[in-house]
């Protein structure tokens, strides 16, 4: 089955072809940061940001019981072959780089966000000023200033990223802070989700700081998309952080970092040693079983905590994850919206479920997550196809037809005459494939699934050799914002897991007006819409975007989807001191991250 826990990526929005051309393999990682931020107070036209941790240091002045905090290495990667580089996607582990690399702010469940490599932001209606920790080092002893985190945004606006569509300029003011430009009011709730969740992971021992130069002084689109190709392709072996652990040695079986001892937030960090294995195969959970690792978050089903030991604590997470098929819209078979509307209802998500760990079964109609259902219209949620309402196949056989497929003695044929052939790709354990192989069969369909590496799988998903690729389904994390849902379906990003590829988002056929399935298909330029969301700032143009860009995918984009679930979190208590339940559902997502920056995870002492 896949890793449910994935979380951390460098989103971009270089077209998939200029990233071709740039990267073999991926991540496959999908974006977390906060959704809500704080507010602004209603007097000046700014918002300021920064409050310490809640987390107490339980330290207790002893020695820990276990001087180790154990982790592991991403699937099919050796900790001795790990690169550093998060813009080339090969050999990156999201796992290490989360103790590696620090975010300007850590975003909790409840809204607000607590100080990382930031102290303090202020957010006013044309910049948004951020004040750094004074005493932020990198793990060789050089201060984190200024002019590294202009270098890294730079390379942002560079790369395209998602920052790129809130902020066009960037200004290192002083040692110590940093001024963004805003070219026109943003939302400032997604404006600090995408700034603030931003990991300053350029160190200045390496070329960063010439790839940014060089991003400012590019003056053709030629000579941007040939250092995007050299960024993405850089290989940086020398992992030095700005995190609470630093890189001590490797091996093809386990890594081993000690404590950065001038990190910002040291006194927190109440272990000498993380140890990060390679990961034995499987699920996570599996790992924290055997007592591999001490702390995992995934979706899963709860009688995986009846295997447990006693000591070992399970809590549910105030955010959803879950799977779906995403469809290559570049391939002849999904190219006609309505080839890819029939998949949707072709797929029983009931059969192909049944072999997975679904632990509450939230159905909802892509790419509406549960936690922002509401912040639709009710012209537009009413009118929703309900794909997860179980198999349409008449409504299937219809919109095939209508696509130029034709049926003979129970087999499906190609608009070309040939036979019609779906391939399931896998790298692994086909948990979702098989059903929906038997359901693709028994419509008459042919099809098979097609087991690979995981980097020749990533290698193909990136260079569009694929038809139907298990993807993690957008879901909506932390409060009530459909931000990272939309980014992962219109952002045509590289590094979103589930970015559909190959589509043309900026001619993208939609039934118009809004809201009506029977209205007349039009091209409409998707992206623009995307990008427009990021800049509302009252909540009806919010909704207005909202509406139809879920309503754009709903209706001709489409991925059918497995299934949705709140995410599950185990801590080993023998040896740990971690946030209470309570806490834990408001405090920071993923504690076993995060823990030991907030001081919310402790080693248990003698």
């Amino acid at each position: 089955m896949p890793d449910h826990s994935k979380a951390d990526s460098t989103t971009s929005r270089v077209s998939r072809r200029q990233w071709m051309k740039m990267a073999g393999t991926t991540g496959l990682a999908a974006s977390v940061a906060g959704c809500s931020g704080n507010q602004d107070d209603g007097n000046d036209g700014t918002t300021d940001g920064g409050t310490q941790s809640t987390g107490d240091n339980k330290n207790g002045g002893g020695k820990p019981v276990d001087p180790v905090y154990s982790t592991r290495v991403r699937s099919g990667i050796l900790p001795n072959e790990l690169q550093w580089n998060q813009y080339n996607s090969k050999n990156k582990s999201w796992i290490t780089n989360q103790f590696w690399f620090d975010r300007l702010a850590i975003k909790r469940n409840d809204g607000e966000y607590v100080p990382s490599l930031a102290k303090s932001w202020k957010v006013t209606e044309n910049k948004m000023t951020i004040t750094l920790q004074d005493d932020a080092h990198w793990h060789d002893g050089t201060p984190v200033t200024a002019q590294h985190v202009k270098d890294k945004m730079d390379i942002e606006l560079g790369m395209g990223s998602t920052a790129s569509n809130f902020i066009d300029g960037v200004k290192a003011v002083n040692e110590k802070t940093v001024e963004l430009s805003l070219p026109e009011p943003r939302n400032r709730d997604l404006l600090q989700t995408v700034i603030l969740s931003i990991r300053i992971n350029t160190p200045p021992n390496s070329k960063f700081g010439t790839f940014a130069k060089r991003f400012r002084n590019a003056d053709s689109e030629e000579k941007k998309k040939q250092i995007q190709k050299e960024v993405s392709s850089y290989k940086l072996t020398d992992p030095v952080g700005n995190g609470p652990f630093e890189f001590e040695k490797a091996t093809p079986s386990k890594l081993t970092a000690k404590k950065h001892r001038k990190y910002h937030y040291a006194d927190r960090v109440g272990v000498p040693k993380l140890e990060a294995h390679k990961a034995k195969g499987g699920q996570p959970w599996a790992e924290m079983r055997n007592d591999n690792v001490d702390g995992v978050a995934g979706s899963a089903d709860p009688k995986v905590s009846k295997q447990f030991p006693d000591h070992i604590r399970h809590d549910l997470l105030p955010s959803v994850g879950g799977y779906g098929f995403l469809l290559n819209f570049d391939h002849p078979n999904f190219q006609d919206w309505r080839a890819r509307q029939a998949m949707c209802w072709l797929h029983d998500p009931k059969r192909t479920q049944s072999g997975s760990s679904n632990p509450d079964n939230l159905m909802t109609p892509p790419p509406v997550g549960h936690n922002f259902a509401n912040r639709l219209s009710d012209e537009v949620r009413n009118n929703l196809n309900q794909y997860n309402e179980g198999p349409k196949p008449q409504k299937a056989t219809k919109l095939f037809k209508e696509a130029g497929f034709t049926k003979r003695n129970g087999k499906w044929y190609q608009p070309n005459g040939e036979r019609f052939k779906i391939v399931l790709d896998n790298n692994g354990d086909p948990t979702y494939q098989t059903p929906f192989k038997n359901q693709l069969e028994e419509f008459g369909i042919k099809a098979e699934i097609d087991t690979k590496s995981s980097s020749v799988w990533a290698e193909d998903f990136f260079n569009g050799d694929f038809q139907v690729f298990v993807s993690w389904w957008g879901a909506s994390m932390g409060p009530d914002h459909p931000w990272f849902q939309m980014q992962w379906e219109w952002d045509p990003g590289i590094d979103q897991y589930v970015a559909p590829m190959g589509k043309d988002v900026e001619n993208f056929p939609v039934p118009m007006p809004v809201g009506d399935p029977n209205g007349t298909i039009r091209e409409v330029n998707v992206l623009e819409r995307f990008r427009k969301l990021g800049s509302a700032v009252s909540e009806d143009e919010f909704q207005k975007h909202l509406d139809f860009l879920s309503w754009a995918w709903n209706q001709t984009g489409c991925s059918p989807q497995i299934w949705s679930g709140t995410h599950n979190h185990w801590a080993d208590t023998k040896d740990w001191n971690w946030p209470s339940t309570k806490e834990m559902q408001r405090g920071p997502m993923m504690p076993y991250f995060t823990g030991f920056r907030t001081g919310d995870l402790t080693p248990k002492t003698k």
